[in-house]
């Protein structure tokens, strides 16, 4: 009988800390802002920047993404639905392979295809009020560094 509940005990242990490290994982879920004050863009397609928004739901490690900019006055929007495993997926109705990983407390998301790479971090920054999103694409029509500066929204 002791046996039993010692192994009882092992195994309720390795899953609370199992339960432990999934949920010290940020969540970085809500609606965020574009600062354009604090944010600092390359990409010429930025230059008619007036207006952006992100929102994120996550839960675990499963992800959607949407975002909208506003470019010289037209709306711009994307969506991605993601998962924080680490593997290398292909998406079927667009013709790259994505990646999603978690490297401590960041978040790392990697686009590409023959010819392009775009590697997308995810993190806090001071406070769990300002995401920091630093994006290096590299491919055509050109190479560029954005570094998104966020406030939460809700």
């Amino acid at each position: 009988m002791r046996k039993e509940i010692k192994i009882l005990v092992t195994i309720l242990g390795f899953l609370i800390c199992q339960m432990q490290a999934i949920s010290q994982k940020p969540n970085y879920s809500g609606t965020w802002k574009i600062n354009l004050q604090k944010s600092r863009f390359e990409a010429n397609w930025t230059k008619g920047l007036t207006d952006g928004e992100f929102t994120i739901i996550q839960i675990a490690d499963k992800f959607k993404w949407s975002r909208y900019f506003i470019i010289n006055g037209k709306k711009s929007k994307l969506r991605f639905n993601l998962i924080a495993d680490g593997k290398v997926r292909r998406k079927k109705m667009l013709l790259f392979k994505s990646k999603l990983e978690w490297i401590g407390d960041m978040l790392k998301a990697q686009i590409f295809r023959n010819g392009f790479s775009n590697v997308v971090e995810y993190k806090f920054g001071e406070t769990k009020n300002e995401l920091i999103i630093d994006e290096v694409f590299v491919g055509r029509p050109q190479d560029y560094h954005n570094h998104y500066v966020l406030d939460k929204v809700e």
